[in-house]
């Protein structure tokens, strides 16, 4: 997942890291973090499709989940996703650590979605099986219910 980079940019150049650093909780270089190929999730979500009902998509791009998400809801309903339901990738704990601020951090970076599906409650366990049969690592992370279209996160440090 490829977004958030001027920010990662900043942080670098602020901190004094070059790509071929390795910070500390990261397992490889920065190039090799930051470098490495974006997941394309056309074949799972189509597999998903098929066999259960989709309501909503969102890929999680600039604007980070709260953006992304806030924009497939329909009128009268708002999001919850928690924070604490799906694992942190390091190289976010790391950026959080050089002093990025939460809110930002949730902002801007996927913190570790790449994509949301919207499905009905009683689809949930089916989709995630599926979505694990297809090699994706898939979590519940939150609920839909009715409100004023925004999206709420809990668990932002």
């Amino acid at each position: 997942h490829s977004n958030g980079y001027s920010l990662v940019r900043k942080v670098m150049r602020d901190r004094d890291y070059t790509l071929d650093s390795k910070p500390t909780g990261l397992s490889t270089t920065l190039a090799d973090t930051l470098l490495a190929p974006t997941r394309i999730y056309v074949k799972p979500v189509l597999s998903i499709m098929a066999q259960h009902s989709v309501s909503a998509m969102a890929h999680i791009t600039g604007g980070g989940i709260p953006g992304n998400l806030a924009r497939v809801l329909p009128e009268g309903l708002s999001a919850t996703v928690d924070m604490a339901t799906f694992p942190r990738l390091p190289v976010f704990s790391w950026l959080l650590a050089e002093g990025v601020p939460p809110r930002e951090a949730l902002d801007v970076f996927n913190m570790g979605l790449g994509m949301i599906l919207v499905v009905p409650a009683e689809s949930a366990s089916g989709a995630l099986e599926a979505l694990s049969s297809a090699g994706c690592e898939a979590y519940r992370v939150g609920f839909v219910s009715e409100g004023d279209g925004s999206v709420h996160v809990e668990g932002v440090d």
